[in-house]
């Protein structure tokens, strides 16, 4: 029985962190399926960066792939602007290549 409020607050603690692990883990499986449909659908999709390259190498690190099975377009590149007034990001599509679109 928890009496003391040490344990109440000890028991408390290791609820919310078992909670919290949870939700991690639903977040995590949830990336992964994410991850799997883009694989086997390979549909375009658009990445931006504060570069082109940065923008392509979310892109691919974000869909498991490598460059070499990837179709990438440039969208727009970066723009500096003006003491940071106008400034925008890179953008690209990537579209994972497999036999299905090779062919």
């Amino acid at each position: 029985m928890l009496n003391n409020p040490f344990k109440i607050i000890a028991e408390r603690q290791r609820l919310e962190d078992e909670a919290r692990e949870l939700e991690a883990k639903k977040r995590r499986a949830k990336k992964k399926a994410h991850k799997k449909k883009i694989q086997e659908r390979q549909i375009m999709v658009l990445f931006t960066g504060k570069t082109v390259e940065e923008a392509i190498e979310s892109g691919l690190k974000q869909m498991g792939i490598s460059r070499m099975k990837a179709h990438i377009r440039v969208i727009s590149r970066e723009k500096k602007g003006f003491l940071g007034f106008g400034r925008k990001l890179a953008r690209v599509e990537i579209e994972g290549i497999n036999e299905k679109t090779a062919l």
